[in-house]
């Protein structure tokens, strides 16, 4: 690997209850510290190429596929795109390495070789041309959240925060990343003028201070 934060390799069916890190999402809660940042990272280069085999991977990979009553979008993939695309992988932990670095910077008792994760969890969601994306408030799994634009849009992601919304510039190659009890959701006013494919993602914390 050449991220040197930690992946463990845990059962994907281990369920939230057993995890010990909540007090993580606590303490930035109590911070007041921005939790919303974002990230260039240039490590994706041929985006044509790369968004053509995402969406033959979402046909081939559909999401809930056995599911009859699935309520996830109709175009979103299966959560493992990272085992097939291993430079979203990387681009995802370089990037979530700065947002730790980010969070963290001013707590010197919080190290980074510290942090443990498990269940990286990474999806495509694609809207087709001219169609609104499903927009409904809802958080991941997990501990910390990510999202990547892959296509040139000007459908905004909206944020709710306790004051106030907050809207993202959809960039291409960056890296969105949020504590996840942040609702968030696609801006359902706009349609798109061409598909429209992001990355969503989701990561567990196992550990995340010295013992």
């Amino acid at each position: 690997k050449s991220m040197d934060l930690v992946e463990l390799d845990r059962d994907l069916e281990t369920r939230d209850k057993e995890f010990k890190c909540h007090d993580w999402l606590e303490e930035v809660h109590r911070s007041g510290m921005t939790p919303l940042k974002s990230y260039k990272c240039d490590i994706v280069r041929d985006h044509k190429r790369l968004v053509s085999e995402l969406k033959q991977y979402q046909k081939e990979h559909r999401c809930c596929a056995f599911l009859v009553d699935c309520d996830h979008p109709p175009l979103q993939s299966d959560s493992n795109v990272h085992r097939f695309f291993p430079v979203l992988r990387e681009s995802f932990f370089i990037s979530l390495k700065k947002y730790l670095t980010d969070l963290h910077k001013n707590d010197k008792n919080i190290s980074l070789k510290n942090f443990r994760f498990s269940q990286l969890r990474m999806w495509t969601y694609i809207t087709k041309n001219k169609k609104k994306p499903a927009s409904a408030w809802h958080v991941h799994d997990g501990h910390i959240s990510g999202l990547l634009y892959l296509t040139p849009t000007k459908v905004r992601t909206i944020f709710n925060l306790p004051d106030c919304h907050i809207y993202t510039i959809p960039t291409v190659n960056r890296w969105f990343f949020w504590p996840n009890f942040l609702p968030h959701k696609p801006e359902v006013e706009k349609e798109t003028k061409a598909d429209r494919v992001v990355i969503g993602t989701s990561i567990f914390i196992e550990s995340w201070k010295k013992n």
